[in-house]
């Protein structure tokens, strides 16, 4: 298989990471392997008709005329397409911007004299996969069972090898595919019934363990990253019914243990296989035959859930970046079988099937560059919620705007600012990945607690909260967002102070002072009615009353 080109409320963090991710794409690019000199036929995904003349590939080796192309991919950007080159022993680059032209502009990066194995249709290149979440490292994978790293980026975007795996991983190898994360790559190995696991983090990769058992003659590898777990089409199993081959599968620990489960018993000979991009279902077709069978998922239920007609000899699937329509070459054929598998069963899109040159074997979708983006945004990047929140958390809530093609995942990390982590809050996120499915627009929330320490006047504090490792095409913008907790602990009350001071003229108790109130202030009340008796009293001497 090959890698896809991949309500507000009080105390909640509405959150997003600004990226992009391109929609189904206008143009499909579909290699012609046995053409004469090898060609490239390109048609428009939406109408499934041709655009322009087939674009030929230049010979560059020095083997014969021909050249030997294999795989093909584009980059994340759409701005260029990347053949394997298996007689050459190098990477064909295709300016796409060319493509269309009268002389398209092609470039090459040489996988070293010879590269390990030498160039040749049993050692050279043959499959291509762009490491999810770094968009310029193409890992090459060549038929000796050897891997190559290439930064696309490098040499002005001419591109060049940054890591020349010396690890052996067996024979044969034809194919990849990565986890979510782009940790890990598996790679069967059709010569000596294994599969590899390697680390894709290190430069150059590593091998993890042993080789994994795999049937004989495992052909393609589907990873269904919602649920861990490998599948391996094995296209000469022992029979279980005639012809009788199987998918093998495999769940993949988070210490890269692995332990194999059932098998899914298959009535026919499975050859490429690949998963939907909301894991829901995955489509495997018929190796020499002319169908496709979708099979569920998460019952791994031997009875497809759907079969359909296509070509003859299907060979590596593709899907747009929506999901909803599934391409299929055909080699036997010289045709590409597209069908809209959006409902429970596939129909045949318009122009059904589409002419392409001699074998048509790999397909590439190039990214929309007039398709509406789709993008996660923070709103607002700065919230304060109460150290005594109820719950103990501040629920944090990742949106999705502008478009919902494709499916895309961010990890979540959390640290510390003028908060401190395992004090004031723990620095975990649940979960510490959030996912979107294609065509799901629906929010996603995370949660972080927060700690009352009931420690007192220490005032406000805030810690941040960051999206990253994009996946699918995501690419982080304004990825970080700052937390504040307010400070729910009241100041220490002030000290009592001295004692009032008695007023002037008397000690408060009589003569003519004056009272003094709790506030210091003279009270003259008493004296003054005082004083206004003994005035009637007189005047009622006077008058003799």
């Amino acid at each position: 298989m090959k890698l896809s080109s991949a309500c507000k409320a009080p105390g909640a963090l509405i959150m997003g990471l600004a990226g992009t991710l391109a929609q189904a794409a206008p143009n499909a690019y579909v290699v012609n392997v046995l053409q004469q000199p090898p060609t490239i036929t390109v048609f428009d995904t939406q109408t499934n008709l041709p655009v322009g003349a087939p674009i030929v590939i230049p010979a560059t080796n020095t083997l014969g005329p021909d050249t030997g192309p294999q795989d093909i991919v584009i980059n994340q950007a759409g701005t260029r397409a990347y053949i394997a080159d298996v007689r050459a022993n190098e990477i064909d680059v295709l300016e796409l911007s060319t493509a269309n032209s009268a002389n398209p502009v092609f470039n090459t990066i040489p996988l070293g004299p010879g590269g390990p194995g030498g160039g040749s249709p049993t050692t050279g290149p043959a499959k291509l996969a762009f490491r999810p979440g770094f968009p310029n490292q193409l890992f090459v994978v060549q038929f000796s069972g050897h891997v190559v790293v290439v930064d696309t980026d490098a040499n002005g975007g001419a591109g060049a090898v940054i890591a020349n795996s010396s690890l052996t991983l067996g024979s044969g190898s034809q194919s990849i595919v990565f986890n979510a994360a782009g940790t890990r790559a598996y790679i069967p190995n059709r010569g000596d019934n294994t599969v590899s696991a390697i680390r894709t983090e290190t430069v150059p990769p590593t091998l993890i363990g042993s080789n994994i058992p795999a049937g004989p003659q495992p052909d393609d590898v589907a990873f269904d990253s919602a649920r861990n777990r490998l599948l391996v089409a094995n296209t000469d199993d022992p029979p279980v019914t005639a012809p009788g081959q199987s998918i093998r599968v495999f769940n993949i620990a988070a210490n890269d243990v692995v332990t194999e489960a059932a098998p899914i018993a298959t009535s026919f000979r499975p050859g490429s296989i690949l998963l939907n991009p909301d894991n829901t279902r995955f489509y495997v077709v018929e190796d020499f035959g002319n169908r496709v069978f979708a099979f569920d998922a998460a019952t791994l239920s031997s009875t497809p859930v759907d079969t359909f007609t296509v070509g003859t000899a299907p060979e590596f699937m593709e899907f747009s970046a929506d999901g909803s329509r599934l391409y299929i070459p055909n080699a036997g054929s010289d045709n590409v079988s597209v069908f809209d598998t959006s409902g429970p069963t596939a129909v045949a899109a318009v122009n059904n099937p589409i002419p392409a040159g001699n074998n048509p074997k790999y397909l590439a979708i190039a990214p929309s560059t007039t398709g509406s983006a789709s993008a996660l945004q923070f709103d607002p990047s700065a919230v304060t919620v109460a150290e005594n929140v109820a719950g103990g958390v501040v629920t944090l809530t990742v949106t999705r705007t502008g478009g919902t093609a494709g499916a895309i995942s961010a990890t979540v990390s959390v640290a510390s600012g003028s908060a401190t982590a395992n004090s004031d809050f723990t620095p975990t996120a649940t979960p510490a990945t959030v996912s979107f499915a294609s065509g799901d627009p629906a929010a996603k929330t995370v949660a972080v607690p927060i700690t009352n320490d009931g420690a007192s006047g220490e005032g406000n504090e805030n810690f941040t909260v960051t999206l990253g490792a994009p996946t699918g095409g995501a690419a982080p913008g304004a990825g970080t967002a700052t937390v504040t907790i307010a400070d729910d602990d009241a100041a220490p009350a002030p000290p009592p102070g001295p004692p009032p001071a008695p007023a002037p003229g008397g000690d408060g108790g009589g003569g003519g002072g004056c009272a003094l109130n709790i506030d210091g202030t003279a009270d003259y009340g008493l004296p003054l009615l005082l004083l206004l008796a003994g005035s009637f009293y007189a005047f009622r001497r006077r008058v003799g009353k």
